[in-house]
């Protein structure tokens, strides 16, 4: 049992926003049945939201070296909706056990993360959500994001400057790019909020069918 006395790993800007994000996914996920969260960090939104969702299955995940941060909240705090974390590397597939393959998630979220990513494991994200999800399927993204190469605030641009010193890699990823992964492995945005701290909270949904080439085009 975990000693109560020991503090758990805490994301200040994540407690702050929970809220914020929680007034716009609620709605999304009414009907949901099955969620999969890439990147959980210190599970607070996991746990937070799901107690207030216990009709929804709740899939958090984190790379290996992160599951330090994430576990110790799921072991004192999490519903029971919550499932047990998953070890998930975004450039790798399948992402899901073989026995969790036959009944795929309807709802991927992930907060904070593709601008963390290098940008061959936001392509990878984009190529393995496609592979995974079915039909109606939902794709959150909420973090901050540029529009037609601008920056949205003078803060986001010093931010990308401390992601790319850290890591040329990473960075604040322009909209268009990360709309047109997602359009090609078979995701259409259906909305782009506006979101506290200088962040977006986009949602994409799986079409039916894979885009024409005129429409990859427009």
């Amino acid at each position: 049992m975990k000693n109560i006395d020991t503090p758990l790993p805490h994301s200040e800007p994540c407690e702050r926003n929970k809220q914020a994000i929680f007034d716009v996914i609620a709605p999304l996920l009414v009907n949901a049945k099955y969620l999969l969260e890439i990147g959980s960090g210190t599970g607070q939104h996991a746990v937070w939201m799901a107690r207030q969702l216990p009709h929804l299955k709740w899939q958090p995940s984190e790379i290996e070296q992160c599951l330090i941060n994430l576990q110790p909240r799921l072991d004192a705090e999490a519903p029971d909706n919550v499932l047990a974390p998953l070890t998930i590397d975004v450039a790798e597939y399948p992402w899901l056990p073989a026995n969790q393959v036959g009944s795929p998630p309807d709802v991927l979220l992930t907060c904070n993360t593709l601008h963390i990513m290098s940008t061959s494991h936001v392509e990878a994200f984009w190529s393995h959500a496609g592979q995974l999800f079915q039909a109606d399927a939902l794709a959150i993204v909420y973090g901050p994001f540029k529009y037609n190469g601008n920056f949205t605030t003078l803060s986001n641009a010093s931010f990308d400057d401390r992601l790319k010193r850290r890591d040329p890699l990473s960075g604040v990823r322009d909209y268009e790019w990360v709309n047109e992964l997602a359009n090609t492995n078979g995701f259409d945005c259906t909305a782009d909020h506006a979101m506290p701290s200088n962040n977006q909270f986009i949602v994409w949904r799986k079409r039916n069918r894979q885009p024409t080439e005129e429409t990859r085009l427009k």
